[in-house]
């Protein structure tokens, strides 16, 4: 999964080994965390959901998200997550939930979000409403924002869109249901900690399902019309010194057609001189054995 790598380097630089998963569903976060060697514990008030959690053996708590957060002691985890959790908060309880997110995570721990990306516009203004449990389309940089100001370091990333920065097929579609489809979010409190995490040579950067945004497929498409704005004019230019090339030779082949007709005239005008003559010579010697006929 496109997340293994995180965990892995945030196993190996921390000590506390909780993560906290809220709005946790079925558990699947949960069982991957388990396997990397992390203690994990869920969030959900949906029992259907709980109930597949402990069936699988994992840890849940069945109860509304800010009743279950606020029984939990400070500081207490590594990791924070809530997977499509927020777009179904209104803006207020959306700052409610990372002031408890804040309260909760240790220091050098990292909160990770996704939610729906409002920059897919098919998203924005279709999709995202087949949920009518949604009530909030989360703008990344306000979202960004917001945390800064309760303390945390982070970056957000467009991931999962129908085409990537290495295989983008540049077509209008694209522009409108092309980008990506959600949007993903890590913070820190501590700067470090975001220093370590984003940088350069961080492989888990490299496989994470990054998307282009719609003002990137946006540009691919201008890039792709303005160079074939200039193929066209190139061809079009091409085109017109075809044309002055082919009337040139059209010019030519009248010339040399006027230059035939002019010299087979000439060459008629010879052949029916020399019939004519040959014609009377002929007549000549026919009246000459005429005359010599009579004449005996």
């Amino acid at each position: 999964g496109q997340y293994d790598n995180l965990l892995n380097f945030h196993y190996e630089n921390v000590k506390n080994k909780k993560v906290l998963d809220v709005g946790c569903g079925r558990g699947e976060w949960l069982s991957k965390c388990l396997s990397f060697g992390f203690d994990p514990i869920g969030i959900d008030e949906n029992i259907h959901m709980t109930k597949q959690c402990t069936t699988k053996g994992l840890k849940v708590i069945k109860n509304d998200i800010f009743a279950a957060m606020k029984n939990l002691s400070e500081k207490s985890f590594s990791i924070i997550s809530a997977f499509h959790l927020i777009e179904h908060l209104n803006y207020n309880e959306i700052e409610t939930f990372l002031i408890e997110c804040k309260r909760l995570i240790e220091d050098d721990g990292l909160i990770i979000l996704e939610t729906p990306n409002i920059d897919n516009l098919s998203v924005a203004t279709r999709t995202f409403y087949l949920d009518t449990t949604h009530k909030t389309l989360v703008n990344p940089d306000s979202l960004l924002f917001q945390l800064q100001e309760f303390g945390f370091h982070g970056e957000y990333f467009m991931i999962n869109g129908n085409n990537n920065l290495s295989n983008n097929p540049r077509t209008i579609f694209n522009i409108f249901d092309g980008s990506a489809q959600d949007l993903l979010v890590i913070a820190s409190l501590s700067e470090n900690t975001k220093r370590n995490l984003f940088n350069e040579e961080s492989a888990w950067l490299s496989s994470i399902n990054h998307g282009m945004s719609t003002r990137q497929s946006a540009t691919f498409f201008d890039e792709d019309y303005d160079r074939l704005k200039k193929d066209f004019y190139t061809l079009q230019k091409h085109l017109i010194v075809l044309e002055n090339q082919n009337n040139r030779l059209e010019q030519k082949i009248l010339f040399f057609e006027k230059i035939f007709q002019i010299r087979l005239l000439y060459t008629l005008h010879h052949l029916i001189k020399n019939i004519k003559q040959k014609i009377k010579r002929l007549l000549f010697r026919i009246a000459k054995k005429i005359y010599f006929n009579f004449s005996k």
